[in-house]
């Protein structure tokens, strides 16, 4: 049963400052939004476009859900550049896939019935804009999309003075006390190892909006009494409003007020708040006996102790406190532990890496004996003491001239055709670097000293409990990022002009580089002409490697592997 906003919050929201350390956590099945509500949905990652109609704050309604997608950022930080996708054809196929959603066409449409519902869409923000890599680019991503975000919020205060709410997403791990305050000092290399994250960077500036330089959260003045987090976790939820936050804050102004919250201290207490949850969430601490019945297998118990056909009082904000629903004896509130016990959650230990015996030379100087195999010149049987240029590229025009003169000795081919598929063999000479407007095909064809040389190890400081000193350094380590700069292309190029050792030429060779929200890749587009044919055009795609070998395909990160070869 939906309710107003006043007994909504009575009934799920902390209210008192002992429920900041102690909240009340209500079973998930009684999570409905109350009458004239805006929900903002912030998406968990880049794949996901945005809710869904069967998402547990949006099933149990009774009214229309209106829908509105944000496709624009408001600020450009770090110079981010929007992406092929078009967000008209995104919106389309999302409303195809989600047809429990109206879109708002006229405000009026919304605030005709307080029953309806509006949904602020931010999901497809991060497939429509790519940024250039840097030590800071989590940080410029989450600054535009939080500015957007913060911008909207207070535009929905204008357009419609309805309740909003929003989700408040956990991290994996809740920062440190110290780490809070070196990153509300400023936002450095060595600060963003810890919040590398888009939930950490929101904690991060809720904690300025409770702390002293509250000008420096991207928060909008508004009313606070009507901005309300949603909190959910492990089957239960529980709501915090911003006004009822604000309102235990000591105005510095205000010389009689004595009884509130100094801001550091309101700071510890939301920190206390963090950590007890993340404890209860990776089930290092639990419920005390009698306060709240343990869900099974993660599911929220089916019954309740006060029944939900309870009737609404006419004026809730008067009505008496009914002390079920108040928390005051802390009825089903969880406990958690005190700020000064050490409720940072233990690092995962990493697994101690094997050790070899095995040793290798250093240097091995190859043997020229009798399996050695060396190449002939074009045109002559004899064997060539040295090859100066690379064996692949002389080969590469061979294949179609052996199939063409097969085919002209035989009678099978014209005088003509055979002099136009001699020019088409070394066609590929003239053909520009698919990749760049600059150089020629041909240079990707060979792999010099320096595409092969790996950068200078960084020796690790020298401790007695390693007794091999070799092990203090590595050449691998930079063996990825080296390949993948300077050889990777290469191969790719040279694995498809082997195709003319087949007696087909190519004619054509271009690559467009494509990035959605589910996969970034390149489409190889290779036109062919065999000795005997029509030509044709071969397209493909390969995932883009980054330097780390990593690689995005269908909304899945892998890793490229390394393969030992002779």
């Amino acid at each position: 049963m939906r309710l107003k906003q006043p007994l909504f919050y009575r009934q799920t929201g902390v209210r008192i400052r002992s429920h900041l350390m102690r909240p009340r956590l209500i079973p998930m099945e009684r999570l409905i939004l109350p009458f004239e509500s805006v929900y903002h949905y912030w998406p968990e990652d880049s794949a996901t476009l945005g809710p869904t109609i069967q998402d547990p704050i949006l099933g149990n309604l009774n009214g229309r859900v209106f829908l509105e997608h944000v496709t624009e950022l408001d600020t450009r930080e770090g110079n981010p550049r929007r992406t092929v996708l078009n967000p008209t054809m995104m919106s389309n196929q999302y409303r195809r896939k989600n047809r429990g959603f109206r879109p708002l066409r006229k405000d009026q449409a919304l605030t005709i019935n307080v029953r309806n519902v509006l949904v602020k869409n931010y999901g497809m923000l991060p497939s429509l804009y790519r940024y250039i890599p840097s030590y800071k680019v989590a940080y410029f991503r989450w600054r535009n999309m939080a500015a957007t975000f913060w911008n909207h919020v207070a535009d929905t205060e204008t357009r419609f003075k309805w309740n909003q709410y929003i989700d408040l997403q956990l991290p994996e791990r809740i920062p440190t006390l110290d780490d809070f305050r070196r990153a509300d000092k400023s936002i450095s290399q060595k600060t963003l190892k810890t919040f590398n994250a888009p939930a950490l960077f929101n904690l991060l500036d809720l904690w300025r909006w409770m702390g002293e330089n509250r000008e420096d959260s991207l928060i909008p003045d508004v009313p606070y009494e009507r901005l309300n987090f949603l909190i959910r976790l492990k089957g239960y939820f529980f709501v915090i409003n911003l006004g009822v936050i604000d309102g235990w804050r000591k105005d510095e102004n205000a010389e009689d007020d004595t009884g509130g919250l100094q801001a550091s201290q309101l700071q510890r207490y939301f920190l206390r708040l963090l950590h007890g949850l993340r404890d209860f969430m990776s089930g290092v601490t639990t419920a005390s006996d009698g306060e709240i019945e343990n869900p099974a297998d993660g599911h929220p118990p089916k019954k309740l102790d006060k029944p939900e056909n309870t009737p609404v009082d006419p004026d809730p904000v008067d009505a008496p406190e009914d002390p079920e629903t108040s928390g005051e004896d802390g009825g089903d509130a969880l406990l958690l532990p005190e700020f000064d016990d050490p409720i940072v959650l233990p690092e995962p230990k990493s697994p101690t890496p094997p050790t070899f015996d095995t040793r290798f030379p250093e240097t091995a100087e190859p043997e020229d004996g009798p399996e050695a195999v060396r190449l002939p010149n074009v045109g002559t049987d004899e064997l060539d003491a040295e090859v100066d240029t690379p064996a692949f590229k002389d080969t590469l025009s061979e294949g179609v001239v052996t199939k063409a003169q097969e085919l002209h000795d035989a009678g099978l081919m014209s005088a003509k055709a055979y002099e136009r598929t001699l020019e088409e063999a070394n066609g590929y000479t003239t053909l520009p670097n698919p990749y760049d407007a600059t150089g020629s095909l041909t240079d990707l064809l060979s792999v010099t000293e320096e595409d092969l040389a790996l950068p200078e190890p960084v020796p690790t400081p020298d401790t007695d409990t390693i007794p091999d000193k070799s092990m203090l350094q590595s050449k691998l380590k930079g063996l990825t990022k080296k390949y993948v700069k300077s050889v990777l292309k290469k191969d790719v190029v040279s694995s498809v002009l082997a195709v003319q050792r087949m007696g087909v030429s190519v004619k054509d060779y271009t690559v467009e580089v494509v990035q959605d929200n589910m996969s970034h890749y390149e489409m190889h587009s290779v036109t062919l002409k065999p000795v005997r044919g029509r030509q044709s055009t071969v397209r493909f795609r390969i995932p883009v490697v980054d330097d780390d070998g990593r690689f995005m395909s269908n909304g899945t990160q892998n890793r490229m592997r390394l393969q030992r070869a002779d």
